[in-house]
């Protein structure tokens, strides 16, 4: 009887060890799949257009506006004229599908998708000297704001931070100006809260801007900060030609030597200020100053892209600096100094005057999806 139950002992322990080792296996071989998973997820993004072939698509010359941003990741907004009015597309690089957004009753004169991606600002012209800016929900198309505006030309700083705040400044045809604090989620305007026509949002309550003399022409201007609740300006810097507010760094660029038109470009932290790292740029001079290189930003991989003046001083490189590691790569050369825009995935970038072209970050090939005829 004892040596039944040692043996049924036996046994049942063997049966479980036996079924243990199975669990872990299968416990193993789960988590396997699990990590493959979700290394296919991670990755999936990531080599979206390695996969498939950009489509362009074929547009009249005489009804193309532009290409505004990204909509999803691999989906473009672009906008067509029409007789006094627009419409905007939603276009699919990769299958080719385009898509009515939306119509508005006067020409679009130019779109923001704000940082958040959830929100689409419209600028609409109905006549020479008045302006509308709509707000909507850029997936439901819900409109969150309507204003109008006596104005010549418009610019306009979404807060990174509160996608409800909005500085607006409204000039005049001799180029006099007044500015607009506006709270889109209540209507509500506060009238040259700065005045200062070209701002950008620090935070939720402080702006930063040059402040140019207007007396005299200048090449550089000091840079200020401005607390709107505590009404304080502080001086941040000297002989600037211009500057930016980002994810998670600020920059500003200066005139390192003027004869040679080399300048620097500086980042540093946008909390502490503390340097994080600067690269040399060539500069490109015009009637006025200087040619402003426009630039995108990768804050996950801490990639800053712009134009940089090639050696023969008559094109732009896309150069792409890491603020990691310090290091500058050369994306493209001689192309032509335009806008440019992060796909969501991070792989390419739209590029040009109209964001017409497409660069695959790995690769380098440039690809033109946007064909006039």
């Amino acid at each position: 009887m004892r040596v039944s139950i040692m043996i049924l002992f036996a046994l049942s322990f063997v049966l479980a060890g036996c079924q243990s080792s199975h669990q872990l296996e299968k416990t193993k071989a789960e988590e396997k799949i699990q990590t493959e998973e979700s290394v296919e997820e991670e990755n999936k993004e990531t080599v979206l257009f390695q996969k498939r072939e950009i489509v362009p698509i074929d547009i009249s010359a005489g009804i193309f506006h532009s290409v505004i941003d990204w909509y999803d990741e691999k989906t473009v907004l672009l906008i067509e004229n029409q007789t006094n009015a627009s419409a905007v597309y939603l276009y699919n690089v990769l299958t080719g599908k385009k898509e009515l957004y939306l119509e508005t009753e006067a020409p679009i004169v130019n779109m923001q998708v704000n940082k958040k991606q959830n929100q689409l600002l419209v600028h609409t012209s109905p006549s020479t000297n008045k302006a509308e800016l709509a707000i909507i929900d850029l997936l439901s198309k819900d409109e969150l704001y309507k204003g109008t505006f006596q104005s010549f030309e418009l610019q306009y700083s979404w807060n990174i931070e509160n996608a409800n705040q909005l500085y607006v400044t409204s000039f005049n045809e001799d180029w006099t100006f007044q500015t607009y604090l506006i709270d889109t989620l209540t209507g509500k305007q506060q009238k040259n809260p700065v005045k200062v026509p070209f701002v950008q949002w620090v935070n939720h309550t402080t702006l930063s801007y040059l402040k140019w003399n207007e007396e005299e022409p200048q090449l550089t201007a000091p840079l200020f900060s401005y607390d709107l609740e505590s009404k304080e300006e502080v001086l941040l810097g000297e002989s600037m030609i211009d500057f930016a507010i980002l994810e998670d760094v600020t920059l500003s660029i200066q005139v390192k030597d003027e004869k040679s038109n080399n300048g620097i470009i500086t980042f540093n932290e946008k909390g502490t200020q503390n340097k994080i790292a600067s690269f040399d740029l060539k500069l490109l001079p015009d009637y006025s100053g200087w040619v402003l290189p426009e630039f995108e930003y990768d804050a996950e991989n801490r990639d800053f892209y712009t134009f940089d003046v090639n050696d023969s001083q008559t094109s732009f490189n896309l150069v792409k600096f890491n603020l990691k590691d310090g290091t500058k790569e050369v994306i493209a050369e001689s192309i032509e100094h335009g806008n440019l825009k992060l796909s969501p995935t991070r792989e390419v970038l739209l590029f040009g005057p109209t964001l017409e072209k497409m660069i695959h970050l790995k690769s380098k090939e440039i690809t033109p999806f946007i064909n006039l005829h």
